[in-house]
This record gives structure tokens, C-alpha cells and sequence, in this order.
């Protein structure tokens, strides 16, 4: 049998990724004095698996760390069936994962958040370097920072979860065994400064403020959220120290049309 290049290709890309060895593709092979054709397939196509499980448990330390070696692969192996790699780079493999845990639960409710948490860390550190600006930037508006547009830096992530996935993270960071967190709504902010990865929880309050930053906005409503502005002026003073702000622009004054009257009469 003769195969165009590109069938043979997708043939042999076919057992490899997904370990299907059609007949077509076995008769393109042939047997060694040690291995058969099947088993010289399955050769490749267990090395694209471990490489791909690989990358999850390097992507997901903590979620390895807390499923333990088996169940962890048990974990990436039902992952990659059901979300065969489709990106050129590897580093998108795991983006769905928690998604899969939230349809596909483990033996605890909170793995899809720590999963998401995983997630974000990993997606700030391929994101633009930031820019920060920092307090004193602040301060040096003075009279004019009501009505300034902050915006954050784009390597930050907000997200809202049903438990306390940051807990989780801390106590396996801190080789502490990971608590059982009851469901309840919480608050992290991700981001980055150089090559470093940072989360915090935060709560309700700052967690609105910090939402209507990322889309840009100006100070004085930055500080509705919060109970009084000394609190509201101590927290976004802290985002600056921690790199969050990118920019902090005084509002440009609106330049409306030429009048074509004089200062006395109505403008047109």
C-alpha cells in the first residue's frame, strides 16, 4: 500500500496522540527482532502521554501534591482524553482542567478551585511585563486623584471561588497538611512582578473595587466599595506597593467645539 505523505502523517499522528494504531497505520510499519509494530507505535505514543501528564503536574504542583502520584495521574489521564492537546505550545494544556474537575468532581469539592488558582498563577506569568507605578505616584496628584483613571497592570487575574483555594495553597506550600474548607465565596487576586508569582485573598469589598480597576476607573469610585475612604485609600495605597497599578492619569479636562460667540453669548 502507498500513502501520500501528509495521510501517513495523520496516520501516524493519530496513534500517537490519541493511541489508536489503525490497520492502515500498522502495515506502514515493520516488526523488529524485538518489538512488533504495535508495540513500536505504542513506544511514541506512550511518551507523548508521560510528557503531557508531565507538564500537568508540573503546571499543577499543589493539585499533584494534594491528589498524591496515582491519583494524580489517574487525574491527567482522564483529562487528556477528554482534552487531547490542541496548542502549539504546551503550556495551554492544562487550561481546562478545572473546568474538568468542575464537571468530572474528585474526592474533594474544592480541587476545581485550587485547579483554577494553578491556572491563573500559570497565565500571569506568560502575561506583558508590568509597569507598575507606585504610592508616592498617588500622593503626587494630590487635589486632582479623586478624578484620576487608574487602570491595573494586564499581569493580574480576579477570581471568585466556592472555597478558600489560597488556605489550600499556603498550607502545602508550607508542607502542612491540606485543611478540608467548607464552601463559601472567596476572593484572590494573581499577579506578577518580574519573574515572580504573587496571590492574596481579599474580601467582597476591595474584591468589587479591584473589578472595576481592571476595567479602568476613576479613584474616587474605586473607593464607593469600601466602609470609609481612610480604609479605602489604606487598600489601594497597598495595591501600588504591591505593583498592581499600572497608570493613574488625571482626567483631561473636555475640549468642547469653538464657541461662535462671544464669551457672553450661549456656545454653539
Amino acid at each position: 500500500m502507498t500513502l501520500e505523505l501528509a495521510a501517513t502523517e495523520s496516520l501516524f499522528w493519530t496513534a500517537v496522540t490519541r493511541g489508536e494504531v489503525a490497520p492502515e497505520a500498522a502495515r506502514l510499519f515493520t516488526d523488529s527482532p524485538t518489538f512488533s509494530t504495535d508495540a513500536r507505535l505504542h513506544v511514541y505514543a506512550d511518551m507523548y502521554r508521560f510528557r503531557l501528564v508531565d507538564a500537568l503536574r508540573a503546571d499543577f504542583p499543589k493539585l499533584a501534591q494534594l491528589l498524591g502520584e496515582d491519583a494524580f495521574s489517574s487525574l491527567a489521564e482522564a483529562y487528556l482524553k477528554a482534552h487531547p492537546s490542541q496548542a502549539p505550545s504546551i503550556a495551554h494544556f492544562g487550561d481546562s482542567l478545572s473546568s474538568f474537575l468542575r464537571a468530572h468532581p474528585g474526592p474533594r469539592a474544592d480541587l476545581a478551585d485550587l485547579a483554577e488558582l494553578e491556572t491563573q498563577r500559570n497565565t500571569v506569568f506568560f502575561d506583558e511585563d508590568p509597569s507598575p507605578i507606585n504610592a508616592d505616584a498617588l500622593r503626587a496628584l494630590g487635589d486632582s486623584l479623586p478624578e484620576a483613571q487608574v487602570r491595573l497592570i494586564s499581569a493580574l487575574r480576579l477570581v471568585t471561588q466556592n472555597h478558600d483555594a489560597a488556605e489550600i495553597w499556603s498550607a502545602l506550600e508550607s508542607g502542612k497538611p491540606a485543611p478540608s474548607t467548607a464552601a463559601r465565596q472567596t476572593h484572590v487576586v494573581i499577579w506578577r512582578q518580574g519573574f515572580d508569582v504573587f496571590h492574596t485573598s481579599i474580601n467582597a469589598a476591595e474584591a468589587e473595587s479591584v473589578g472595576r480597576a481592571i476595567g479602568g476607573c476613576a479613584f474616587a469610585a474605586l473607593c464607593e466599595p469600601f466602609a470609609d475612604a481612610p480604609s479605602a485609600f489604606a487598600a489601594i495605597s497597598a495595591w501600588a506597593e504591591d505593583g498592581w497599578i499600572s497608570t493613574c492619569s488625571p482626567q483631561r479636562p473636555t475640549v468642547g467645539r469653538r464657541s461662535t460667540r462671544n464669551k457672553r453669548g450661549s456656545a454653539q
